[in-house]
């Protein structure tokens, strides 16, 4: 061993210069170039912490140099990582030790490296390890609630942020719904977040989704859910027309049985309500009642069902009009047709193939069919082979469109489609005097 120096050395930024020194003398024995070789760089501390990711170690990391077993101030040490920032505090003190503060990146976690080195020797490193890991946002409150669609949900949404269990104070976070309206921007000082929650005006489940700002897509973050009810029932839609088949409504004249009504129950906003008592009335096209009843809504929201109606009245045109909570319906008129096409896999028929009527009354034909028909008188000749005689009319399937002819003479009459004249496309027609 040598001697102990009774000199000080004044700090210097390289390692040459400082071996410049000592080679030049400074005590009784000065050293050697065997002596340089005996410089060493160790870990002194910082080695092996546990760190939250985006954030500087809790203790810097430290290295001693130290040369024939002394300590070497002013030797600069680089420091480097390629996981987050390494910054040096300068070169060694006179203790022989450099630090550095380390912040780990944001989106790794794991094991990560850093390594501290003395220029010019490239066998005067050390390596650093220590575990990243992501701070933990979980639920406190607020979750899987049910409200009123553009309504604010009951309970506040609540959650903590905490990393090793201890609360993360003032880290930025971020909702991914604008109808959410945090009590502040960052967490509290106890890693709280509170928001409120609108629920937009779409029935059914709705998610709004909490992240740490700073961590971007991928990083911590939690999921509210919520039911969003449909609001009060204000408004009543018909169905589309097919649900008559295509045509305009028509009800066959003398059916006994029950009047097909259907409607959607929508809130302020469009959505359907379930549930929802809807009252449904026939009535004659002077006004008189002919029938009425209640028809809940079903679990998508439409009222359907039927009212029956005398057979006695079906010879008129008549009316059906529905209400929900005060609000009325457009009425919508029934026509009353005799002869009503309809369309299967094996052609044309007819859901009514015979009616009776008066000399001098209009005879009504409606199709629920996808194609136009060509309504003929016909007649049925030996071999009991159908033959058209005189064509009375097209029949169209367009809404609203229904075909008219007044028979004068009394008689029994054959009708068929002449331009399919199978025999399911028979019709009996009966004018009396």
């Amino acid at each position: 061993m040598h001697p102990a120096s009774r000199c000080s050395l004044r700090p210097t930024v390289s390692l040459s210069l400082l071996l410049g020194l000592l080679t030049a003398g400074c005590g009784d024995a000065p050293p050697t170039a065997a002596d340089a070789r005996e410089l060493t760089l160790l870990a002194a501390s910082g080695n092996n912490q546990h760190g939250m990711t985006g954030t500087a170690l809790t203790e810097p990391l430290s290295v001693q140099v130290t040369i024939l077993g002394r300590p070497a101030p002013g030797v600069i040490v680089d420091w480097q990582t390629t996981y987050g920032s390494i910054i040096g505090n300068g070169p060694t003190d006179a203790e022989g030790i450099a630090r550095a503060t380390w912040t780990l990146p944001l989106s790794l976690i794991g094991t990560k490296r850093a390594s501290a080195s003395v220029a010019g020797r490239l066998d005067a490193k050390v390596t650093f390890e220590v575990k990243a890991s992501h701070p933990v946002v979980e639920v406190l409150g607020g979750n899987l609630q049910q409200g009123v669609v553009g309504q604010p949900l009951a309970s506040e949404l609540r959650a903590r942020v905490t990393w090793q269990g201890a609360p993360v104070v003032g880290i930025p976070v971020d909702w991914d719904t604008e109808s959410v309206a945090a009590d502040s921007p960052v967490t509290d000082a106890s890693g709280l977040v509170r928001a409120t929650w609108r629920l937009s005006v779409v029935a059914g489940q709705q998610m709004t989704r909490l992240s740490l700002k700073a961590y971007g897509w991928g990083g911590p973050r939690v999921d509210f859910f919520a039911t969003a009810r449909p609001g009060p029932p204000v408004a009543l839609v018909w169905d589309p027309l097919n649900a008559w088949g295509g045509t305009a409504p028509v009800y066959p004249r003398g059916t006994e049985g029950d009047v097909a009504l259907t409607s959607r129950v929508t809130d302020i906003h469009g959505n359907l309500v379930p549930g929802a008592p809807v009252t449904w009335s026939l009535l004659t096209r002077q006004g008189e009642p002919i029938n009425s009843g209640i028809l809940l809504a079903d679990h998508l929201g439409i009222s359907r069902g039927g009212l029956p109606i005398d057979a006695s009245r079906s010879a008129d045109d008549f009316v059906a009009s529905a209400s929900v909570m005060g609000t009325q319906l457009d009425p919508i008129a029934f026509t009353v047709v005799d002869f009503l096409a309809a369309e299967s896999g094996w052609g044309d028929y007819w859901v009514k193939a015979s009616a009776t009527v008066r000399a001098g009354d209009t005879v009504r034909w409606a199709s629920r069919s996808g194609s136009d028909h060509f309504v003929a008188l016909a007649t049925i000749d030996p071999d009991n082979s159908i033959r058209a005689l005189a064509p009375l009319g097209r029949l169209s399937a367009e809404p609203g469109k229904i075909l008219r002819h007044t028979f004068l003479e009394p008689g029994d009459y054959l009708l068929v489609c002449s331009d399919h004249p199978y025999v399911e496309n028979l019709m009996h027609l009966t004018v009396l005097p």
